[in-house]
């Protein structure tokens, strides 16, 4: 049978009270409030891990889109200025020929071979009064015998008039002829060059003068996926 012993007389046994109630208590709490600093210190810890991912992907996505919106900017200012190209090199190449044209079409001796030709023109529709009146432009009319010369030869009295305008009219009987030196100088070019571009001369120049743009596409996408490649 189980018997009740007392620790009084125990020698090195206290009788006081070792821990009080409201101690344990305390460390209780305190055991307790350093839990829950724990957890909530993992908590933030992951929280923070997980804003450093997210940081992360949405720098590695936004230097990819504002990589691939500088490349593309790159591009249509390769196509642009490649269309700019092309259109620089036919309007420089227009008036580079019209005005040619015009430089040979002022020249007296072409003035008077077209109207030679035209004078061939006239004697098959003899008129009743073969009489050519003749209204050229002030840089011609110096050389107006010479032009007389070249309806008489052919058995046509001629009459020449000068005029401020650049172009020549020819009345003969009911008949009247206009050659407007400006108008056919643009047409002759505009035909020289439009048969020009039917060769692939032109896009060869037009590639080659836009290879820099090229260059500057390459470069901005090297730069942009690099900087890709360092965040991921």
């Amino acid at each position: 049978m189980l018997k009740t012993l007392t620790l009084k007389n125990i020698p090195g046994i206290s009788q006081k009270v070792i821990i009080k109630k409201e101690d344990i208590v305390h460390y209780n709490t305190i055991n307790k409030i350093y839990d829950h600093a724990k957890n909530f210190a993992k908590k933030r810890i992951s929280a923070a891990e997980s804003r450093v991912d997210d940081i992360h992907n949405n720098a590695w996505i936004e230097g990819y889109v504002s990589g691939m919106a500088f490349a593309i900017q790159d591009l249509a200012k390769f196509v642009n200025d490649n269309e700019a190209h092309k259109n620089n090199i036919i309007n420089d190449t227009l008036e580079i020929v019209t005005n040619s044209l015009r430089e040979f079409f002022d020249h007296e001796e072409t003035l008077c071979q077209l109207l030679a030709v035209l004078t061939e023109q006239l004697n098959k529709e003899i008129q009743d009064n073969p009489r050519v009146m003749l209204t050229v432009p002030e840089t011609l009319y110096p050389h107006s015998h010479k032009v007389k010369k070249i309806f008489i030869d052919n058995g046509l009295a001629a009459e020449v008039k000068r005029s401020p305008h650049h172009g020549i009219v020819v009345e003969y009987g009911k008949e009247i002829w206009t050659f407007e030196i400006s108008k056919v100088t643009d047409k002759l070019a505009r035909a020289a060059l439009e048969k020009a571009l039917l060769s692939d001369q032109l896009q060869k120049q037009c590639a080659l003068s836009s290879l820099q743009a090229l260059h500057n596409i390459r470069d901005t996408l090297t730069t942009y996926l690099d900087e890709l490649q360092q965040l991921s």
